[in-house]
């Protein structure tokens, strides 16, 4: 006898069913303020992930707790053996394990044991689902190793390439959404974790000093091999675009920059409780004194904008952290020919809120000046 129509009805319910709610705390309502869906989706997790992710702590389920159990039901679906899913499948879950796993370190102010194995087993999930696509290799310079990804185009042969540098919480795994689309223009690109990022940091103890500029010379280098001798340019997302421009005035190599969302003076967020220990982490043990020291390094001014190459500032009118002001004052201030700020009137930090648009402007942007600058 056939069984009934609803055995063959299978349905998913989201965790936050019939959970009861309580208040977040102020940290987790912090979280909520700071990622929002956009800004989840831009670092790479996918829309139902992150809008089950602020159910779960508006339900009032602490912001870390609630990304490990989402990443566990992902990883769980990847790996059940009643239902083995295509490879593809498999690896987009594993893909998105990662990024919640990512997120569930994000409201951590100190490095602890941890952070470290919730950011260990992210990279992990990443490099399984990526396998054959994204390759994590090790930069060695004089302060201690780095970590990148290296993503190439399908067709081999020297291509121009890019270097990504992220901000105080966006690292190198979380910038995918950025890397992808430069690829599929034919470009080689390096998602780095510099001194103080990710896996640098956790894994190398490699911290943020005064000598950066070797560090960041040195990830020059490996894109450059990568290339085998075509140009290259510099991507910085967040305080990652300041560090973009500072990098292009000192390193003649980079042959096009782009600064989306870069602070003029950093220094500015000590206010900032939640955020400010994020920047202090990047130099490790360092003393108070040296930590002014050398995020004053970081400060954009008209003597260190030398950079003569071609620019792109990609604004927010909408940026609580950057003015339109801001980046009008370091357009100005560049000593580039080429250059140009394309400002989205509500855009949020980052351009958050247009990632197509966004995409395709810088992605285009980098392809047209990596040719024109290997012709």
């Amino acid at each position: 006898m056939a069984g009934s129509s609803a055995d063959k009805i299978i349905r998913r319910t989201p965790l936050t069913a019939g959970r009861a709610a309580i208040p977040p705390s102020e940290e987790d309502a912090a979280a909520l303020r700071q990622f929002s869906l956009q800004r989840l989706m831009g670092y790479s997790v996918e829309y139902s992930d992150a809008t089950e992710l602020r159910a779960f702590v508006e339900a009032g389920m602490p912001w870390k707790d609630a990304a490990v159990a989402l990443a566990e039901q992902r990883i769980g679906r990847a790996d059940h053996p009643d239902a083995p899913l295509l490879s593809s499948s498999r690896n987009d879950l594993l893909l998105r394990a990662s990024a919640l796993l990512r997120m569930a370190q994000m409201m951590m102010l100190s490095d602890s044991p941890e952070r470290f194995t919730l950011y260990r087993r992210a990279a992990e999930l990443f490099a399984e689902a990526l396998h054959g696509r994204c390759e994590r290799i090790s930069i060695p310079t004089a302060a201690g190793s780095m970590a990148a990804w290296s993503l190439s185009p399908d067709d081999s042969g020297p291509r121009p390439g890019v270097l990504i540098v992220g901000g105080i919480e966006g690292w190198a795994m979380d910038l995918l959404g950025l890397g992808q689309p430069l690829a599929e223009r034919g470009l080689n690109v390096l998602m780095l974790d510099g001194p103080g990022q990710g896996e640098t940091r956790f894994e190398y103890r490699h911290y943020l000093d005064r000598d950066w500029p070797a560090a960041y010379g040195a990830a020059i280098d490996t894109l450059l091999d990568m290339t085998a001798g075509a140009p290259v340019g510099v991507l910085g997302n967040s305080v990652g675009g300041g560090v973009a421009m500072l990098l292009a005035g000192r390193d003649r190599r980079v042959a096009a920059c782009c600064n989306n969302g870069g602070l003029l003076v950093p220094l500015r967020q000590r206010e900032r409780k939640g955020f400010f220990p994020k920047v202090e982490a990047f130099c490790g043990p360092a003393s108070a004194a040296e930590i002014e020291e050398i995020w004053e390094d970081f400060e954009i001014t008209a003597e260190r904008m030398s950079l003569t190459c071609p620019l792109l500032i990609v604004q927010g009118g909408l940026d609580p952290l950057v003015s339109v002001e801001d980046s009008a004052q370091m357009l100005e201030w560049a000593g580039s020919a080429d250059k140009q700020m394309v400002v989205f009137d509500d855009g949020d930090h980052c351009i958050y809120n247009h990632p197509a648009d966004k995409l395709a402007l810088v992605g285009d942007w980098f392809a047209s000046r990596l040719a024109g600058a290997g012709a």
